[in-house]
């Protein structure tokens, strides 16, 4: 097996070396087309001399190493100066008895950072998880005033920035209240 590689090896650079040695021939068939091949046809072959390959040597390039660069920590990092606003909900929204749910929005300058995200908060507790999301969805809001407000974390979960809180009021029935049935209107 591995004298027959050697063979191949040979063959082919010995192929090689005839097509770089192989004569080129200038010929023009019946219609008037010129045509260069190393394998003439008929008696008006002009056997063409080339000119030498200008080679150069490669040029050598040495390369600097310089030793890699550590990772800035969050102390080396400048701090992203951040202006963050709620822009949704405006402070005292009423939430009515048919509303479930209650999105929120928050609008950020510069954009916010890959290792930043934001958290929304009601009541001073987080809802759901930091992202990079500048919406959030509350869900299962219970009856009375809540405050809402976002912060931008750091990847620690630092907080960078937050908004200031707005409050919403959301209208639900009591418990155990009486609550007069919507009459069906239509036909059966």
């Amino acid at each position: 097996m591995k004298a027959l590689r050697i063979f191949s090896t040979l063959m082919l650079a010995c192929g090689i070396a005839l097509i770089a040695q192989a004569e080129i021939y200038k010929t023009v068939d019946e219609n008037g087309n010129v045509v260069f091949t190393d394998n003439p046809k008929g008696n008006k072959a002009e056997e063409i001399k080339l000119p030498e390959v200008n080679t150069q040597p490669a040029t050598r390039i040495t390369v600097k190493l310089s030793p890699p660069k550590e990772e800035e920590t969050d102390k080396d990092k400048k701090p992203e100066k951040y202006t963050i606003t709620l822009e949704s909900p405006a402070n005292e929204t009423t939430v009515t008895m048919g509303q479930l749910t209650l999105t929120s929005s928050v609008a950020i300058s510069p954009a916010l950072a890959e290792e930043h995200s934001v958290q929304f908060y009601i009541d001073g507790k987080p809802s759901g998880k930091p992202s990079q999301a500048t919406s959030h969805t509350f869900g299962q809001l219970y009856r009375g005033a809540h405050k809402i407000h976002a912060a931008i974390l750091n990847k620690k979960g630092k907080v960078l920035k937050k908004t200031k809180a707005v409050t919403i009021y959301v209208h639900r029935a009591k418990a155990g209240a009486n609550i007069l049935p919507v009459p069906y209107i239509g036909s059966p």
